[in-house]
């Protein structure tokens, strides 16, 4: 698989997409053509339905009746690396959420977590946790 990483051999797939695709399924994310045109698609409200894997980069593919363009840019497709540029807001809302229920330790593996919901528990999990549950942040 080290022919997907940057500068890899494995063009149009060697821009490092591949890890962020996989990443996603790590932390709950299906493919954009789960079920095809189908509801529920992919278990993302706002990822519109895709009736197959697509490849290359087809701008303004439509494959389904339903609202909304194929999301050829979206990581969780087999676009080219070069196409594929986001993630949707629900999808990184499913990540967060799958991350804090089946993978809490991966938020506290960032030296950085804690600044984010106060500079005054450093690097204290259990502080962390505390100040986050007071603040009904979201992880």
């Amino acid at each position: 698989m080290d022919e997907t990483l940057p500068g890899g051999s494995a063009a149009p797939y060697n821009l490092g997409r591949v890890t962020t695709h996989e990443t996603g399924h790590y932390l709950g994310l299906y493919h954009t053509f789960e079920n095809g045109c189908e509801i529920p698609g992919d278990y993302i409200d706002n990822t519109p339905c895709m009736k197959d894997e697509t490849f290359g980069c087809p701008i303004d593919q439509d494959s389904c009746p339903s609202p909304g363009v194929d999301p050829i840019h979206n990581f969780m497709g087999f676009v080219d690396d070069d196409c594929m540029k986001e993630f949707t807001p629900d999808q990184m809302a499913r990540m967060k959420e799958m991350t804090a229920m089946f993978k809490p330790s991966l938020l506290f593996s960032n030296p950085f977590f804690c600044l984010s919901i106060g500079s005054q528990c450093k690097y204290d999990r259990d502080c962390c946790l505390e100040r986050c549950r007071k603040n009904k942040c979201t992880l």
